[in-house]
């Protein structure tokens, strides 16, 4: 009985975390991007060059609640540690995936994925897809209807706002 109560306590714990955290907007994105612009230049140099010299082919970055880096996986990137505890916070940005070839980074700002389905948005340094955003896209409608989406909206410098659902 008592692991049935905690599974029921887990669960709705998570909702009230996933409603609690509104999804931003994408010009909230695009004013965040401009206010950090430098720091998020200097994440995708810094995370470039350590992509080559330690021939990272996919690595993700976890942070804690305070958006810090464990100990942990800064002790295999030293190179990328002020970077990343510039760039990350709590608050806004969640994680960092470093893949790819050339250099990609993925930053998950929000989402509400369980089990492979479900909403995600965030930044992108060289996007593997392009699908440009158009204003007259119903998003509302096409998540009611199961329908797949994706789009980027380009900012600067290689970097993108992108917005995934996956039914």
């Amino acid at each position: 009985m008592q692991k049935k109560y905690y599974f029921l306590v887990l669960i709705l714990s998570l909702f009230a975390i996933i409603a609690y955290n509104e999804k931003p907007t994408n010009e909230e994105l695009a004013t965040y991007f401009t206010e950090n612009k430098d720091t998020f230049l200097n994440l995708s140099k810094t995370t470039c060059l350590a992509q080559q010299k330690h021939k990272i082919v996919f690595h993700r970055f976890f942070h804690d609640s305070e958006g810090r880096t464990t100990e942990e996986e800064l002790k295999a990137y030293p190179e990328l540690d002020n970077e990343l505890k510039n760039t990350i916070n709590g608050e806004f940005l969640r994680d960092i995936i470093i893949s790819g070839e050339p250099c990609r980074i993925s930053m998950s700002v929000w989402d509400t994925l369980m089990t492979g389905s479900g909403q995600m948005i965030g930044y992108v340094f060289n996007p593997k897809r392009i699908s440009p955003y158009h204003k007259d896209i119903d998003v509302e409608k096409m998540i009611e209807e199961f329908k797949p989406i994706y789009y980027t909206i380009a900012l600067s410098d290689g970097w993108y706002i992108f917005y995934e659902y996956t039914p």
